[in-house]
C-alpha cells in the first residue's frame, strides 16, 4: 500500500493586502506580485486559485486597480516563500527586471501578522557605517584643529582630512527630546569650519581590507544634516584605495533645518589592483571650506535595487555593539602580565654572558645552551647560531653562523603556571627578519609530568628538551617525557616574519581538564624556525604568554622589575654588562675578618670569620638539593672561582694583600633561597701575612677583610 501525502493549501491570514508605494500613493494594476521559493536561487513557486491545488496562478499575479491582491491565492501550508512586489512602467511586459518596491522574505502564509511589509529592498544589507549617530567621540570637550594638513580620528570609525591653513572646531551635539529631527537622532557631529582650505575638508569612514567591495551592486546612502547660516553643499561619495573615485551617491544643499538626504549609485566592476590588507574603500562626506555643519544618521546600504533607502533607526545600544571591531584590536594590545620572564627582550638583562653571545661552536649539532636570562638557544648544526642585541628596539637578534635551524626555549615550573594550565592559553609574538623573503616560525607549548629533573643544558652536556626541528621549526621533544598542549581544531601555530615588524597573536591552547593539568612538573614554550641562511638573522622583540583567549604583548616593566623577574633564576653581584670572573671592585661585597697580634716572626696572622649576605631577589627553590648553586669570585685575579680576596689594612695603609684565599677556609652553613651564610673553617694561622707589621705597633691589630663577587644560580635545566 502506498501512502500518498496530501498537500494542504491555505490563504494568507490577510488575503486582501492593501499597499501604498514608497511616496504614499495607493497601488494600482501596474504592480505585480512574484511568488518565489525562499531559498537561493529563488525560483518561481506555484500558488493556486483553490484550496485543492488544482488551478495554478500564472506568474506574476497582477494587483487589482484598487491596490489590493485577489482573495483566491492559496499557498502550501507550512512553507516559506519569498514575495517580491514590482512596478511595471508599461514599456515592456512585467518581469523581475522591473523596479522592486517591497520585499517580503520568509513569508509563512499560516502565521503572518497583517499590515504592510518591510520597506527594505532587494537583498539589502544592514547599515555598514560604524557609529552612525556619533554616540561615541574621541574628545570630551569641543576641540579646535588649526593649520593642520593631516587626518584626525574625531570619533571611532570617523576621520577628518584637512589640507590648508584654516581651522575646524569639532563638537558632539546632544539633542533635546522635544526637538524633532527626521531620523530621531540623539546626537550629531558639529563641525564649525573656517577656511581657507586648499582642498575641501573630508569626513570619512574606511572599509578595510577589500577594494572590490560591492562591485556590481547598488550602494544607497542616507544622512541627516543641517547648516547654521548660509546654505552650503556637501557631497557623499565612495573612494577606492587605488585613488579612484567610485561613485557620487548624493549631492545635498543644507539648510537651517535638519533634512534627511538619500541617494544611490550602481558600482561598476572593480579595477582596483590593491590586495588585502592594503585594499580599502572610503565613504566620504566632502564638506565646504566654511560653515557650521551638523551631521548625523549616516547610512550605507547595499542591495540589488536602484532605490533610495531611508535611515533604519536603531538604538544607541545596538550602535555600540557594532563597535566591537574598533575596540577589539585595542583590547588585544592592552598589555597584561606575561608568565614568561625576560622575554620582553628589550628589558632582558643578559646577565649570563652579556648582550653578545658567540655561536655555539663546539657544542655540537642538535645541542642547546643558555644565551640570555631564561633563554635557551637550540642549534641544528654545530656553530649554528649566536645572539646579539638588536640596535632597533633592543630585541634578541639570533644570527645564523651557518645555514641551519634554531629555536629558543623557556622552562617554567608547572606549579608556577598551574592556574594557566587550567584553561585557555594565548601567545603574543613580535619580530622581524633581515631576509626580504621572510622566514617561517612555529610556536608550541609543552608539559612534563614524569621527569624529576630537566635535561642538563650545562656546558659539556648541552641538552635541552629539544632534539630536532621539523622543516617549519616545530620541535621534537626527545629529551624527557613531554606532552604537547593541543590547540583543539586550530592545528599548529605557523607564522612568518618579514622585514617589517610583525605583531602576531595566537590562542586555542587548552588541556581541557586532562589529568596532566594538575600533576605536571615542568612547562616549556618553544619558538623554532625553518632553515635560516648563513649570516641571516631573526629578531624577536617580545613574547607574551597569558591565560584566556586574547593574547597581548607583555605588560611594560621597568628595567629593575624585569631584572628582578630574571634574578629569581640567576643573580650576580656584577653589573649586568659585566661577565662573572671579571676583575672589578664595582658592586663587590666586603666581609670583615679576624687578625691576630704579631707572632714570633713579627707577622700578623689572618683568620677566617663567619659572614653572610641577603640576595637582592628571592630565589626559586630547586628540586632535589633544594638550594641554588653559589659561586664566589676573586676581585684580584680574573676568572678565578671559589676564592675570596683577603687584605689587611693599618692606619689606612694596606699592610698585605690583596691575596686570594680558597673558599675551603669557610664552610657553607646556611645557603637558602634568601640568604647565603659561611662559617669559619680555616686552620688557625692560615693564611699568614709575612712581614705585614712594618710600621705598626706591637699591640695594635690591623683590619682584615675579604672582598668577593658572587653568582647565585637557580636556572632551570642547570640546577633542578
Amino acid at each position: 500500500m502506498i501512502d500518498c501525502a496530501v498537500t494542504a493549501y491555505i490563504r494568507g491570514s490577510n488575503p486582501v493586502w492593501y499597499f501604498v508605494d514608497l511616496v504614499g500613493k495607493q497601488f494600482d494594476d501596474t504592480f505585480y506580485l512574484w511568488v518565489l521559493t525562499d531559498t537561493i536561487p529563488y525560483i518561481p513557486a506555484t500558488v493556486y486559485h483553490d484550496a485543492s491545488g488544482t488551478i495554478p496562478w500564472t506568474s506574476p499575479i497582477q494587483f487589482l486597480a484598487n491596490g489590493t491582491l485577489p482573495i483566491d491565492i492559496y499557498y502550501a501550508n507550512n512553507t516559506l516563500y519569498r514575495l517580491e512586489i514590482r512596478q511595471n512602467d508599461g514599456t515592456a511586459p512585467p518581469s523581475q527586471a522591473d523596479a522592486l518596491i517591497y520585499l517580503i522574505e520568509d513569508y509563512n502564509p499560516g502565521n503572518v501578522v497583517s499590515g504592510n511589509p518591510s520597506t527594505v529592498q532587494g537583498d539589502a544589507t544592514t547599515n555598514q557605517i560604524t557609529n552612525p549617530q556619533f554616540a561615541v567621540v574621541n574628545f570630551s570637550q569641543p576641540v579646535t584643529y588649526s593649520n593642520l594638513t593631516t587626518s584626525i580620528e574625531v570619533a571611532p570609525g570617523w576621520f577628518l582630512d584637512l589640507t590648508g591653513t584654516g581651522s575646524v572646531t569639532v563638537s558632539q551635539s546632544a539633542f533635546s527630546n522635544t526637538v524633532s529631527n527626521p531620523t530621531n537622532a540623539p546626537y550629531a557631529l558639529q563641525l564649525n569650519i573656517t577656511g581657507p582650505y586648499a582642498n575641501p575638508p573630508v569626513l570619512r569612514q574606511r572599509f578595510d581590507q577589500n577594494g572590490m567591495n560591492w562591485a556590481g551592486k547598488v550602494v544607497s546612502t542616507s544622512f541627516t544634516a543641517q547648516v547654521g547660516g548660509t546654505p552650503v553643499i556637501i557631497m557623499a561619495r565612495l573612494y577606492a584605495s587605488n585613488g579612484a573615485p567610485l561613485a557620487i551617491l548624493k549631492t545635498a544643499t543644507l539648510s537651517n533645518t535638519f533634512q534627511e538626504f538619500q541617494g544611490f549609485s550602481a558600482l561598476p566592476a572593480s579595477t582596483n589592483p590593491n590586495t588585502p590588507p592594503a585594499a580599502w574603500l572610503d565613504y566620504e562626506l566632502v564638506l565646504p571650506s566654511a560653515g557650521d555643519i551638523y551631521i548625523t544618521s549616516v547610512q550605507v546600504i547595499v542591495s540589488d535595487a536602484m532605490e533610495d533607502v531611508p535611515y533604519q533607526q536603531d538604538t544607541i545600544d545596538r550602535q555600540l555593539d557594532h563597535l566591537a571591531h574598533y575596540y577589539d584590536p585595542q583590547l588585544a594590545y592592552k598589555p597584561i602580565p606575561s608568565y614568561l620572564a625576560g622575554w620582553d627582550f628589550a628589558k632582558n638583562p643578559a646577565q649570563l654572558l652579556g648582550d653578545v653571545v658567540p655561536s655555539g661552536a663546539g657544542y655540537g649539532a642538535n645541542k642547546s645552551f643558555y644565551v640570555w636570562d631564561q633563554t635557551i638557544a637550540f642549534q641544528s648544526v654545530n656553530n649554528g647560531v649566536g645572539v646579539t642585541r638588536s640596535t632597533n628596539g633592543g630585541g634578541i637578534q639570533l644570527v645564523a653562523s651557518l645555514t641551519g635551524q634554531f629555536a629558543i626555549l623557556q622552562y617554567l615550573e608547572a606549579a608556577q603556571v598551574r592556574d594557566l594550565l587550567q584553561g585557555d592559553m594565548s601567545v603574543f609574538i613580535s619580530g622581524l627578519t633581515n631576509n626580504a623573503n621572510g622566514y617561517i616560525g612555529n610556536i608550541s607549548l609543552w608539559v612534563n609530568n614524569t621527569d624529576a629533573n630537566l635535561p642538563n643544558v650545562a656546558t659539556g652536556t648541552n641538552l635541552s628538551a629539544i632534539t630536532a626541528l621539523s622543516a617549519s621549526g616545530k620541535p621534537t621533544m626527545g629529551n624527557g617525557t613531554w606532552s604537547e598542549i593541543p590547540r583543539s581544531n586550530f592545528g599548529d601555530v605557523q607564522f612568518e616574519f618579514a622585514p617589517a615588524l610583525s605583531e602576531l597573536s595566537f590562542n586555542g591552547w587548552n588541556l581541557n581538564g586532562a589529568a596532566i593539568s594538575n600533576n605536571a612538573i615542568w612547562f616549556a614554550i618553544v619558538i623554532g624556525f625553518a632553515p635560516v641562511t648563513a649570516t641571516d638573522s631573526i629578531t624577536i622583540q617580545s613574547v607574551g604568554l597569558c591565560a584566556g583567549k586574547m593574547a597581548t604583548r607583555p605588560a611594560p616593566k621597568g628595567r629593575d622589575e624585569a631584572l628582578r623577574d630574571c634574578e629569581r633564576y640567576y643573580e650576580k653581584s656584577y653589573q649586568a654588562s659585566t661577565a662573572p670572573g671579571t676583575v672589578t671592585l664595582v658592586n663587590a661585597l666586603t666581609a670583615p675578618q679576624q687578625s691576630t697580634l704579631r707572632n714570633a716572626a713579627n707577622n700578623f696572622i689572618f683568620r677566617s670569620q663567619s659572614f653572610s649576605w641577603e640576595y637582592r631577589t628571592l630565589k626559586r627553590i630547586p628540586s632535589g638539593a633544594g638550594i641554588p648553586t653559589i659561586t664566589l669570585y676573586s676581585t684580584a685575579t680574573a676568572n678565578t672561582p671559589n676564592v675570596l680576596t683577603a687584605s689587611m689594612v693599618f692606619n689606612g695603609a694596606v699592610l698585605a694583600g690583596p691575596t686570594d684565599v680558597a673558599i675551603a677556609n669557610w664552610a657553607a652553613s646556611s645557603i637558602g633561597n634568601k640568604f647565603a651564610g659561611y662559617t669559619a673553617a680555616g686552620a688557625p694561622g692560615s693564611p699568614t701575612f709575612n712581614n705585614a707589621g712594618a710600621g705598626s705597633q706591637a699591640y695594635e691589630l690591623p683590619s682584615a677583610y675579604v672582598q668577593f663577587h658572587y653568582v647565585v644560580d637557580a636556572r632551570l635545566g642547570i640546577v633542578n
